[in-house]
This record gives C-alpha cells, sequence and structure tokens, in this order.
C-alpha cells in the first residue's frame, strides 16, 4: 500500500513537471530592457520628425526662436546673479507659456499622430510599431488579442498621449500662471511614472511598466 501511494506521487510529480515544461515552451520570453529603450526611441524619433514636419506651416519660426534665446539668456543671467530670482520667474514664466502656445500645433498634431502610431497602427500590425519591428519585439495581450481599449490606455500612459492632451486643454483653459504650475504638477506625475516604469521593467520578474499591469499587457520576444 506503501509502495503504491509512492508511485502514485512519483506520477503525479512527474505529470506536474511536464506540464510546467510545457507551459513553460508555451509561455513567450519576455523583452529586453536595452530592447525596449531602443525600440522607444526609435519610435519617439519617428513620429517627434513627421509632427514636426506637418507643423512647420502653423508655427512662426522666427518669433520661437526668439523666445527660446530670450529664455535662454534670462537663464544665464540667473545664474551668474545678473538678476534676482523674482524677475527670472515673472520672464521665464512668460516665455515658456509663449512657447508652449507657439508649440500647440505641434503638440495636437503629435496626439493624432501618437493615437494612429501607438494604437491604431500597433494593433493591426500584431502589436509592432516601426522601433518594435527593428529591435524584434512585440506588445501582447494576456487576455486575448490586443485591443483598441487597451492600446489607448496604454498609449495614454506610455507614449505620454494623455499629458499631451491636458497640455492643450490647460493652453486653452488656464491662465499662464496657472498653465505653468498645473501642467508642471502633471508632468511631474509622468516622469515620476515614466522613472518607476523603467525600475519595474530592468528588475521585476515579469519586466512589466505600469500601464503593461494596467491594461494586462506585455512585451515579448517576436
Amino acid at each position: 500500500m506503501k509502495d503504491e501511494k509512492a508511485e502514485k506521487a512519483e506520477k503525479d510529480h512527474k505529470k506536474k513537471k511536464v506540464v510546467k515544461k510545457k507551459k513553460e515552451e508555451k509561455e513567450p520570453e519576455k523583452a529586453l530592457f536595452i530592447q525596449r529603450l531602443f525600440a522607444y526611441l526609435i519610435d519617439v524619433i519617428i513620429i517627434s520628425f513627421i509632427a514636426s514636419l506637418i507643423a512647420v506651416p502653423f508655427i512662426d519660426a522666427e518669433q520661437y526662436n526668439k523666445y527660446s534665446k530670450d529664455l535662454k539668456e534670462i537663464t544665464e543671467k540667473f545664474t551668474t546673479n545678473e538678476v534676482n530670482s523674482e524677475e527670472y520667474l515673472i520672464q521665464s514664466e512668460t516665455l515658456t507659456y509663449n512657447i508652449s502656445r507657439l508649440n500647440g500645433p505641434t503638440t495636437f498634431i503629435t496626439i493624432v499622430l501618437g493615437v494612429l502610431y501607438f494604437v491604431v497602427f500597433q494593433v493591426y500590425n500584431a502589436g509592432k510599431t516601426i522601433g518594435k519591428k527593428i529591435t524584434g519585439i512585440k506588445v501582447i495581450s494576456e487576455n486575448g488579442d490586443l485591443t483598441i481599449n487597451q492600446m489607448i490606455f496604454r498609449g495614454f500612459i506610455a507614449n505620454s498621449i494623455l499629458l499631451n492632451i491636458i497640455n492643450i486643454i490647460l493652453l486653452i483653459m488656464a491662465s499662464k500662471s496657472g498653465y505653468i504650475y498645473s501642467f508642471g504638477a502633471f508632468e511631474l506625475v509622468q516622469y515620476t511614472i515614466t522613472i518607476v516604469s523603467l525600475f519595474m521593467v530592468m528588475f521585476s520578474k515579469e519586466g512589466k511598466a505600469i500601464h503593461d499591469r494596467l491594461v494586462h499587457t506585455k512585451v515579448v520576444r517576436g
């Protein structure tokens, strides 16, 4: 009787090992951090370049360069104590706001391109952007096929689409000071999420960022 129990236990153990092995064989290998990083950089360069080209007719380049030059100069004066902090804050706030308003068309175009590229294109291209295709990785869903809803929420966080939408809304509705401080707060939240996500991808077992956990996706090789 004892031998039968031992034999049964051994068989069950072997069966579990076989099932576990099969599961591991079917489980796609997670993407490396460096693959995800390079894919992200490639995609950002592509979107930024296209958005800048499309926005050229809508931006006053001369005025933009003037504001940027003035902002650089006032920053240099502040660092060399030629202007006090109060004067620096007033001028830098105004110049930053003016630059953001001039960049409005680029921000809007970036939102549209971000949705088309990171959501629509990625869903219908088997979870791959151009960057992901080059680096040999893709996004997959843990619940079957990728959906538009999953990729919208993922893109809102991972690709700063939501931050850009907030930027446009604040430019339209908020005062100069309201825009500067409100958008600064939202930027801080976005940067914090990004940094935490980077550490999660690098050090967690599954390599899943915050957006992956929220929408039940993961990035794998393939």
